[in-house]
């Protein structure tokens, strides 16, 4: 397998790519989106790709107008100066993204950033872009007892940070294709690249655990959930995705 040094980067990209068919078999995964304007008890905030903090528009300056209103006339209640207001902010979701079986014959043959040539202009509006990753990156750990494993080298998560991704989702039923082992080996090479990751941690706390990233002014809390194949939920004392229930 060649390393990421063979690879050539994504960066200034015309296009980006298309997501890998899913494969057979429903899953459900749950994304939740909060903004949270008051200080939230989270991991440290993740910066996004906007203005971090946004300045004010200058509230416009009120001339006086010297007039001698008429003796029967109520005078008026002084004007006052708008409310600054908040930026908005864009956040980008990518569906399934797969870097596993032919998908990384083709990157090996035409370059790591082949998935994403023909859909980067898409991504370029979003302050803050976050993926599903379905699979692993990692070349240890021993095969789940499915039909679909999937995982891909480490050396290639570094494509996820170049086409501009700033969070992924790891709560799906591909998490743990490769046992503990390979999802830890997955949140090393996410961490070590600066591309956050939610959904999916060493228990159940972190697994549920909200990711806070700031852009344009904003707090914005990303949760990953899923319902999918009990046996990747994680616990107490085992790692997994977290776990999406009624009660």
């Amino acid at each position: 397998m060649a390393g990421a040094a063979d690879h050539p980067r994504l960066r200034g990209l015309a296009a980006r790519p298309s997501v890998p068919a899913r494969r057979a078999g429903p899953v459900l995964t749950l994304l939740a989106l909060l903004a949270v304007l008051a200080a939230c008890e989270a991991r440290e905030p993740v910066r996004g790709r906007g203005l971090l903090t946004p300045t004010p528009e200058a509230s416009p300056t009120l001339r006086a107008v010297s007039a001698t209103p008429a003796a029967t006339a109520a005078s008026p209640a002084p004007a006052q100066p708008p409310t600054p207001g908040r930026r908005s902010v864009t956040v980008g979701f990518v569906g399934d993204l797969m870097f596993a079986r032919d998908v990384v014959t083709l990157m090996q043959e035409h370059g790591a950033g082949y998935p994403f040539e023909r859909v980067t202009p898409l991504f370029e509006g979003a302050d803050v872009l976050v993926g599903n990753l379905e699979g692993t990156f990692t070349e240890r750990g021993e095969r789940a007892d499915k039909y679909y494993t999937f995982r891909a080298p480490p050396d290639l998560a570094y494509t996820l940070r170049d086409a501009g991704f700033d969070a992924v989702s790891l709560a799906n039923n591909h998490a743990l294709d490769f046992g503990p082992v390979g999802l830890a080996d997955t949140l090393e090479a996410l961490d070590r690249l600066d591309v956050a990751r939610f959904g999916a941690g060493e228990d159940a706390a972190e697994a549920a655990r909200p990711l806070v990233i700031e852009a344009r002014g904003w707090r914005l809390a990303l949760l990953g959930f899923s319902a999918v194949r009990s046996s990747v939920f994680a616990d107490e004392a085992r790692a997994g995705v977290a776990e999406a229930r009624v009660e």
